[in-house]
């Protein structure tokens, strides 16, 4: 992210972006946590104020560069009342259902009067990551990264561990690629709730995430996300407390997608 200080209407759209990467998430099941034509809708208030909605989409089968993948994409919009620091975000991660692993991703990103195309491309044999930034008025920036192997992006690394158990007392880790560096992503399974959410009422598990964002977007403690106590770990509730504010996103509506497979 930037490291610019925007207007604090822009703060909370930016940390919307952050929390539309962490809308959805992906279990080694029987039956997949997720598929196609799962939909989910999230509202997002920051210091408690509704500021816009986040919706993640699960599309079918897709052909890049020669992976079947799924195409998982979350949009972050705010509501009117942000006319002065309006956002439109959609990001991509292309998903292999067989590997786990996503083939890379896609933001295409409308902040104010600011416009910027991402994309990240995921080379599994040569553990390397291809990025490339487009802002209107100046030059392509190409570059080349190492990656441990398994990186996810974020968005990817959520789906992914939607299959995991997610036993209470489990920890997860794995390598995540923001596109700029690495950091170890850390989940801890820490107990059970109940959650109730305008989409209903939900046993849930806690799970506790620990990421490293910096600047505008560092924590003040772990990311706490509550995801059903069943196979799909469908999440109902996030909250994030940044050094600009909490945000908190809960889940409004839920449509299940083709899980069977």
């Amino acid at each position: 992210m930037h490291l610019r200080i925007p207007s604090p209407n822009g703060l909370a759209a930016a940390s919307l972006t952050t929390l539309a990467l962490l809308a959805a998430s992906p279990a080694l099941a029987a039956e997949r946590a997720f598929g196609p034509a799962e939909t989910l809708t999230f509202e997002c208030k920051y210091l408690g104020l509704p500021v816009g909605k986040v919706h993640t989409i699960v599309g079918a089968d897709t052909k890049i560069e020669g992976e079947t993948v799924w195409p998982v994409m979350a949009v972050a919009k705010t509501d009117p009342v942000f006319v002065l620091y309006p956002i439109k975000d959609k990001y991509i991660t292309w998903w292999n259902p067989e590997e786990r692993l996503t083939l890379g991703n896609e933001l295409s990103a409308e902040e104010k009067n600011e416009r910027r195309r991402e994309r990240i491309r995921f080379d599994r044999q040569k553990n390397k990551a291809m990025t490339r930034r487009d802002r209107p008025g100046q030059p392509r920036d190409e570059r080349d990264f190492d990656i441990p192997p398994g990186s996810q992006d974020i968005l990817a690394a959520l789906f992914a561990i939607r299959e995991k158990k997610l036993e209470v007392g489990d920890h997860e880790e794995m390598p995540i690629f923001t596109g700029r560096r690495v950091f170890t992503l850390k989940v801890d399974v820490e107990g059970k709730a109940k959650v109730e959410t305008k989409a209903g009422r939900f046993d849930t598990k806690l799970l506790r995430v620990q990421v490293e964002f910096s600047g505008q977007l560092a924590t003040k403690r772990d990311l706490r996300i509550f995801v059903t106590d069943d196979p799909r770990h469908v999440p109902v509730r996030m909250d994030a407390e940044f050094l600009i504010g909490t945000l908190a996103a809960d889940l409004v509506s839920y449509q299940k997608g083709i899980t069977a497979y």
